[in-house]
């Protein structure tokens, strides 16, 4: 028997598994993401930057205790501009207020017209206080990278969160934004990964503006008449060109421009030692009338919306990979049969796009706010979650395959490559009767012939000791 330097032997492992070959470019965001990582046995998982209870002062994707295990990617965002607990940002309330305000301005000057019209009085990122107050945490967290140990695959900065959708800064904010926190990643770790985005991807949608609009009637009539002035202005002749304004707007400055001519305009702002490794975008249909989509029309706009995108990188000679940090549901109509169908032509798409590496779905446990909170809505929200119990959350990967719906059933297959199968106490997977199943046997190993990286080895307890990944990137 062949010494080892440890003194420790890798004794002979047979590992008879029921998984197929794992896909992993799949992934998670959102609450429950780490542990449905570590469940599916997969690479990626989100997070999201919020500020939680008890972290302080982190955010979640700064804490240490959120630092993923070996051979798993933590995606990082930072600058997430509309959850902060200071006031560099701008949370929901403050933008409802913004466009409240806006609303009676309007009004008094449909009623006595001095001065030039009124607008919304947009939120403006102060770029050099953000910088202040989250550099020390991002230059920590990039030191917790440096140490850790040969199967540790880092981490990629994700700068910013649907910066076109809400709070709705403009291309050159977001450029002189995402400048500053990449100079600050690349000075700490040359080698780090930067993701410009989350971009929302509006022309992947179908009917979001036309529900959007009349939200905005229903929210302006609400307000009106609980300020009892509804009948006053409809009687002025007003409420029809006040609600048009309204409409105007917000949509010329959250939905005048596709995700592709935005990125465009990004690009464009950037200094020559800017360059993004990715792009990260959110990728959300939305079909609520008829005639509703088929199928195909569906993956069509979607593989369109990609296009436009890879043809702007294409175009500023950017070979750079394309990860789907959320995608999903929110439509708060549909069943999960409905979701599912969806969500499976989703994944069709982006596995046909070589560009696209990695996508991650949103969100595993819980449930989503109501598509319309950002204007105050409090409605049904959309079905997101993986399992059947929207109060399941997880607190590691050891949770049973029967937690999950047919949606997670399905993201199971379509990411492990076989139906989800739980481990018994002694660690081996348990098969189902009738169920197919495929042997590996590693010989007497050491620690000087251990699997390296890029093999598929496991210890005797069928835990994987280290992974085959395809898409090796980062």
């Amino acid at each position: 028997m062949k010494t080892v330097k440890s003194a420790v032997l890798c004794l002979v492992a047979i590992i008879w598994s029921g998984e197929g070959e794992k896909d992993y470019r799949f992934g998670f965001t959102g609450t429950g993401g780490e542990a449905f990582t570590e469940k599916f046995r997969l690479r990626y998982y989100a997070l999201e930057g919020n500020y939680e209870a008890g972290l302080a002062p982190y955010t979640s994707s700064t804490y240490p205790g959120h630092d993923p295990v070996s051979n798993k990617t933590a995606i990082r965002e930072v600058a997430k501009l509309n959850v902060r607990m200071d006031d560099l940002g701008e949370s929901e309330e403050q933008f409802q207020s913004r466009i409240n305000e806006y609303v009676m301005d309007l009004l008094t000057w449909y009623l006595v017209p001095i001065g030039p019209k009124p607008g919304i009085k947009w939120y403006s990122p102060n770029v050099e206080e953000l910088i202040k107050a989250e550099k020390p945490l991002i230059e920590e967290t990039i030191q917790r990278d440096q140490v850790k140990d040969s199967d540790w695959l880092g981490s990629i900065w994700e700068i910013g969160n649907e910066p076109n959708l809400f709070p709705a800064i403009t291309p050159n904010e977001y450029a002189e934004l995402f400048t500053a926190y990449y100079r600050v990643i690349k000075k700490a770790d040359p080698s780090a990964p930067v993701a410009l985005g989350a971009l929302y991807l509006p022309e992947a949608t179908q009917d979001l503006r036309p529900r959007l609009e009349e939200y905005l009637d229903f929210k302006l009539s609400t307000e009106l008449q609980d300020r009892n002035m509804l009948d006053p202005v409809q009687e002025a002749g007003i409420y029809t060109s006040l609600l048009q304004d309204l409409q105007d707007e917000l949509f010329n400055r959250i939905l005048s421009q596709s995700g592709s001519e935005y990125l465009a305009s990004i690009l464009d702002r950037l200094p020559p030692d800017v360059k993004p490794d990715l792009i990260s975008l959110h990728v959300y249909p939305y079909d609520d009338r008829e005639p509703l989509q088929t199928r195909d029309e569906r993956q069509d706009q979607i593989a369109a919306a990609l296009a436009g995108i890879i043809d702007v990188l294409d175009s500023r000679n950017l070979v750079i990979p394309l990860f789907i940090t959320e995608f999903g549901n929110t439509n708060a109509e549909l069943s999960e049969i409905q979701t599912k169908a969806i969500v499976e032509d989703m994944l069709q798409v982006f596995q046909s796009e070589a560009r696209v590496e990695a996508w991650l779905y949103y969100k595993p446990t819980g449930f989503d706010k109501s598509l319309f909170a950002i204007l105050g809505g409090t409605g049904k929200a959309a079905l997101t979650r993986l399992v059947w119990d929207e109060n399941f959350s997880p607190a590691d990967g050891n949770f049973s395959c029967d937690k999950l719906n047919s949606i997670g059933r399905m993201y199971y297959e379509k990411s492990v490559g076989s139906s989800c199968i739980d481990k018994d106490p002694s660690g081996l997977v348990g098969l189902k009767p009738g169920a197919g199943f495929r042997g590996r046997i590693i010989g007497s190993i050491t620690c000087e012939n251990c699997p390296a990286k890029g093999m598929l080895g496991h210890d005797i307890l069928g835990r994987e000791m280290s992974q085959e990944y395809r898409f090796n990137r980062f």
